[in-house]
């Protein structure tokens, strides 16, 4: 059996995930994580490489199966990405306009918009224009003698594939690419263009928005993250930073208040702080950093129903999607039903393989067309 690993790094940690791919659909096997001594992806991995291949000897022994791909997660700040509009001209006359067509018209765009020290990541089609018309589809008998694509490109430094490649080949792993952070959280429910949909991902220092509706993909990062949360739990009961943060890691919650119980937690000397003022102040900041996201989606989406997923340790807290479904009724919020620590590494295994953004929006032929063409030269 073989399988997929997604790789990350996330706060001196390495994690792991092991998928297993079935048609389009991915059973997660297993998660694995590896304390470092950077917050570097690239030394992460550099520095590390022995211990990832031990562990994943030992995840292929332990689970029957042979990790044949592995992908990177890559973070929002390590990428580059620019929207860009670009004639492709395909012939003197008009004629049909073909998937081999669309991929010369990107590998042209990306030659002229790309110095060759930068690495392609991914190019996505927003729209195609032929004729001043736009189209989010390409009709299958559209003829033209010229391709307008408007494209999302996001890149790399090349120096930096090429180093992580060298890596994984030094140890015979076969390295499949990188996967944008944004991306790879869109994949947890497969959102796509005609979704309307949205992932909110809540990391230490930041939250990062992705949006994606028809023909069109915008990306926001916001200062709010879990850091603000740590910080005015710190604040408020006059803690330590250390004892701020095992409150936030073993206490938040969002259930209902329970007025008489108490938190009973060691600081220089044994300190009790009270559940409800605790329970309504992560409540309270949480809403805080939540608002100015949701507005800002409710301006871009322009629907009554938003359809989001959110990603991070907070989203993996007891009744926080009820917590949500309560304050914002008009959010269509998924809950993610597999158990994994970290669901955008799931997303980047996801995306990795299948690529569906990427893939070329060409209408298929009708039945009727295609007896029209076979039977043309009898009528």
């Amino acid at each position: 059996m073989k399988g997929v690993c997604g790789l990350e790094i996330e706060k001196n940690t390495l994690q792991g995930l092991i998928s297993v791919k079935d048609k389009e659909k991915f059973k997660i096997v297993d998660e694995f994580f590896l304390p470092l001594t950077t917050s570097s992806l690239i030394e992460g991995i550099k520095e590390n490489i022995e211990k990832i291949e031990k562990t994943l000897q030992e995840k292929e022994k332990k689970n029957s199966l042979t990790v044949d791909k592995i992908f990177l997660n890559l973070p929002y700040e390590e990428a580059s990405f620019k929207i860009v509009e670009d004639i492709f001209p395909l012939s003197w006359g008009k004629r049909l306009v073909t998937p081999k067509d669309i991929e010369k018209a990107k590998s042209y765009i990306e030659n002229i918009v790309l110095e060759w020290r930068k690495f392609l990541v991914h190019h996505i089609v927003l729209e195609y224009k032929v004729d001043g018309k736009s189209y989010f589809s390409l009709p299958s008998d559209l003829e033209a003698k010229n391709l307008k694509l408007k494209s999302f490109l996001v890149y790399i430094e090349r120096k930096m594939y090429e180093e992580i490649l060298e890596v994984f080949d030094n140890i015979e792993r076969r390295f499949m690419g990188f996967v944008w952070e944004p991306f790879s959280s869109l994949s947890v429910d497969n959102f796509d263009f005609l979704s309307n949909s949205a992932s909110i991902l809540m990391k230490e220092n930041y939250t990062l928005c992705t949006g994606i509706r028809r023909g069109e993909i915008f990306i926001k990062k916001f200062s709010f993250g879990e850091k603000n949360i740590k910080k005015a739990i710190e604040n408020k009961f006059f803690l330590s930073q250390e004892v701020a943060d095992r409150l936030f890691n073993w206490y938040t919650y969002f259930g209902e208040r329970c007025e008489n119980k108490k938190i009973l937690i060691k600081e220089k000397e044994y300190i009790e702080i009270s559940w409800q003022e605790f329970v309504s102040l992560i409540k309270e900041m949480v809403l805080l950093g939540i608002e100015e996201i949701i507005y800002f989606l409710r301006e871009k989406m322009e629907e009554e129903k938003i359809k989001i997923v959110f990603l991070g340790k907070l989203a993996q807290k007891k009744y926080f999607f009820d917590f949500l479904k309560e304050t914002f009724p008009f959010l269509e919020i998924v809950n993610f039903s597999q158990k994994v620590s970290c669901l955008s590494l799931y997303g980047c295994v996801k995306y990795g393989c299948l690529r569906y953004l990427e893939r070329n929006r060409l209408e298929k032929k009708s039945l009727w067309q295609k007896l029209a063409e076979v039977y043309k030269d009898y009528f």
